[in-house]
């Protein structure tokens, strides 16, 4: 007997309430139908998934699966969501998703236009770094990525667009001594907050900062309160550092200049619907 989704909202929803009751009254179902239920999971598993009948405790096959479980049933949950909005859509869904500079710069105008001509197509924008938006893009679970510079997804066939670019500069607190006259060396003079933009770069100065570097922060406004909280300096993209709060500041070292280039991809094949081609379209001609 293969697993069911339902038998992991089931599941899922007991784990929650720690006890059958309460996940029966919540799911609309009886006691005994959440009981068999589980019990064909933990057959098919082999293993119990509670440390007792009572619901309360999570064997550790019981946690794994809770986290498993939860993270894809997001996925799928988010998945249906798109298709049923589809659905109601006459003029579909476009799902986009963009490195944060991007999805704080560049989308919001370009969005704007665009509604204002297709004001019945429905918009998803999500934000994350660029090899997540790499994977999602692979994964078809978007429609079109804003990343920065990746060649990669040339070489497997994908549209690009160039959208702007940017240079990399030093987002310090104002209490950090630091000069704007300060060249790349101050990477080295502060403590250093590392983020998945610098580590993939071969920029040497930035390259050495995140050898050394003690705190690592993986979305933005992480980064950005860290730096805030005079924990360290880091480097971003002159595009991520608009709009800063009164004691944070940004300066470009005069040399060498380092860029970065904002790209847009998608699947040529996959842009199929009018509401999709109109975006393009605002893309490439931004």
């Amino acid at each position: 007997m293969a697993i069911k989704i339902e038998m992991l909202r089931y599941f899922v929803e007991v784990a929650k309430c720690g006890n059958l009751a309460q996940a029966a009254d919540r799911l609309g179902r009886t006691p005994s139908a959440i009981s068999m239920m589980l019990k064909q999971l933990e057959e098919h598993l082999g293993a119990p998934l509670f440390e007792t009948d009572r619901k309360s405790k999570l064997t550790l096959l019981g946690d794994f699966v809770l986290k498993e479980s939860l993270r894809d049933l997001e996925q799928l949950d988010r998945t249906l969501t798109s298709i049923q909005q589809f659905a109601r859509t006459p003029s579909g869904l476009i799902r986009v998703a963009a490195v944060p500079s991007a999805s704080t710069s560049i989308l919001p105008s370009l969005i704007a236009r665009f509604q204002a001509d297709y004001p019945t197509v429905s918009i998803e924008l999500s934000d994350a770094d660029s090899f997540t938006v790499m994977a999602d893009l692979t994964a078809q679970k978007i429609d079109f990525g804003i990343i920065s510079d990746h060649a990669g997804l040339k070489a497997q066939g994908f549209g690009c667009h160039e959208l702007a670019e940017d240079q990399y500069g030093v987002l310090f607190s104002k209490q950090t001594p630091i000069s704007k006259d300060d060249s790349w060396q101050c990477l080295l003079d502060h403590p250093f907050v590392s983020n998945h933009l610098c580590e993939t770069t071969d920029i040497p100065e930035i390259k050495a900062a995140v050898k050394n570097a003690k705190l690592r922060a993986r979305n933005t406004s992480s980064l950005i309160a860290l730096v805030k909280q005079g924990l360290g300096i880091t480097v971003l993209p002159e595009l991520a550092c608009r709009n800063l709060s009164a004691d944070l500041d940004f300066f470009i070292p005069q040399s060498p200049e380092y860029t970065r280039k904002i790209l847009a991809f998608w699947a040529p094949d996959k842009v199929a619907y009018v509401g999709q081609r109109a975006f393009l379209k605002l893309i490439q001609n931004y």
